[in-house]
């Protein structure tokens, strides 16, 4: 079996090995890119094969092959390479041998995700059921304290974070100043701040809280920047180039939770929030790059990795940050926030009347689907997420954006059109029409140019503004967290 399994796969490099999978064997630690874990099980619930076998599982026993697949799984984790994948399986359909096992490993195991499940019943497929997980071992827990970076705190927060050592308050302007406009990237170099106060500092804070792993650049000089956090997590961020300026797309969460269907970033789920200093971080790296070129950053957008409004006040300090006269002073109406459609937190946004845009990522006219490609519609239905735009435009005078993805025979329809230009008629809002950048793990396919221009006229001839935004980064991995899970070997 082992040498068909291996001629199927195409594997040419082999170790065999014969162990007790139950036995921690220290040699094979951190060895393994992927590791099959075929668990033993009590095969409840799955003999369709031979239905003349009976089953006298006792209790006792049962907790025996559960505690005996625990010891295995918790092995396997620590044979597996960071950024490793490990697919768990096994001939049950008993609960608590399959999905409970995997709630409880992913509890005790806060490093590994889980980015598939699936049970196969007996009458499906015509064969015994089954079940796999499949895990991907994100990063090792760093147990050491990490530094906070200074860049969390906006103007105000410094102030009071200075007053804590008896600092007087302009102290707080001349590191503002060193920060954010002479890009300075260590205390020491801070030459107006006395000893006492720079030792201070680096003994509390750091600046720069991320190095970049990878960049990727576009034959149209898009780019892509792979950052690595002080504790291992990656994100990502790109920087485009337009007519008007440079613009910066920049992630909020490390993985994200929302699961949009055609969405790369969702292949590796929530691993936590990016704070505002690790957000602010992500442009002042590149800002030192645009320097040297004597270019600045004109605007940014939050549409990276993350739904930011799930990040709720890390973004909003983030966006104070740049947008402060002694910061980065990019100007609130060149910074967008996009969310896929939370409404306490677009209501809650409304009662800020901050200037800042706000673009919601739509992508479906109606409901049904909706529900099919963007699981937050099961918790905001459409008409729920209307009624609290139109709250907010009640309190801003400031244009909606709403984005909209075009996916190839499935939201790029006359009649989605039609239904879209009435869903929005009225409303103080624009549909931004977006190419679809492939990510072949989730199959969609993205419309030609010529569907696109057809699909952009319908709505216009109904009634509502729209743009098509320029394709950035063909030639590269332009898409939503598509270079991180290639990283993490996920795509």
């Amino acid at each position: 079996m082992i040498k068909e399994n291996i001629s199927k796969l195409n594997i040419h490099i082999i170790d065999t090995k014969v162990n007790d999978a139950s036995i921690e064997v220290q040699e094979l630690f951190d060895k393994y890119d992927r590791i099959l874990v075929d668990a033993p099980c009590s095969g409840l619930g799955v003999l369709r094969r031979k239905p003349d076998i009976k089953l006298n599982i006792q209790p006792e026993d049962l907790d025996n092959i559960i505690t005996l697949q625990k010891q295995i799984l918790n092995n396997a984790a620590k044979y597996l390479k960071v950024n490793g994948i490990m697919v768990y399986s096994t001939c049950t359909l008993n609960k608590k041998e399959n999905e409970r096992q995997i709630i409880n490993f992913l509890k005790q195991h806060p490093n590994y995700q889980l980015l598939e499940e699936k049970t196969i019943f007996p009458d499906e497929e015509n064969c015994d059921g089954f079940y796999h997980a499949k895990l991907v071992n994100c990063v090792r827990m760093i147990k050491v304290k990490l530094m906070k970076t200074i860049y969390d705190f906006n103007y105000e927060q410094l102030q009071m974070e200075f007053a804590k050592f008896n600092y007087k308050k302009y102290r707080s302007d001349q590191t503002f100043k060193w920060l954010y406009r002479k890009r300075a990237l260590s205390f020491d170099n801070m030459s107006d701040l006395p000893k006492e106060m720079i030792q201070n500092l680096k003994d509390n804070y750091c600046i720069m809280p991320l190095e970049v792993v990878e960049k990727q650049v576009a034959l149209d000089k898009t780019a892509k920047y792979l950052f690595k956090l002080q504790d291992g997590a990656l994100v990502e961020t790109v920087l485009m180039h337009f007519d008007f300026g440079h613009s910066i797309c920049v992630s909020s969460q490390v993985g994200c939770n929302m699961g949009c269907k055609f969405c790369a970033s969702g292949l590796l789920k929530k691993q936590r929030d990016l704070t505002a200093g690790e957000m602010v971080a992500q442009v002042l790296y590149i800002q030192k790059e645009l320097d040297e070129e004597e270019q600045r950053v004109n605007n940014i957008v939050i549409m990276g990795c993350g739904e930011p409004f799930d990040n709720y006040d890390n973004v909003l300090n983030f966006c104070k940050i740049i947008n402060h006269d002694l910061g980065l002073a990019i100007g609130a109406r060149h910074i967008t926030i996009s969310t896929c459609g939370l409404v306490d937190k677009i209501k809650r946004f409304a009662l800020e009347k901050c200037q800042y845009n706000l673009a919601i990522s739509l992508h479906a006219p109606n409901n049904e689907l909706r529900d099919q490609i963007m699981p937050v519609n099961h918790a905001y239905k459409i008409e729920e997420l209307m009624d609290a735009l139109k709250y907010y435009s009640s309190l801003n005078n400031r244009k909606l954006t709403f984005e909209y993805i075009l996916l190839k025979d499935v939201n790029d329809s006359d009649a989605c059109a039609k239904q879209l230009a009435q869903l929005l008629k009225g409303m103080n809002a624009y549909v931004n029409l977006i190419p679809y950048n492939q990510v072949d793990e989730h199959g969609f396919k993205g419309c030609d140019e010529k569907q696109v221009l057809h699909f952009y006229d319908v709505i216009m001839k109904n009634g509502v503004k729209a743009t098509i935004r320029a394709k950035h980064g063909d030639d590269i991995d332009a898409a939503c967290g598509q270079l991180r899970a290639k990283k993490a070997k996920v795509l």
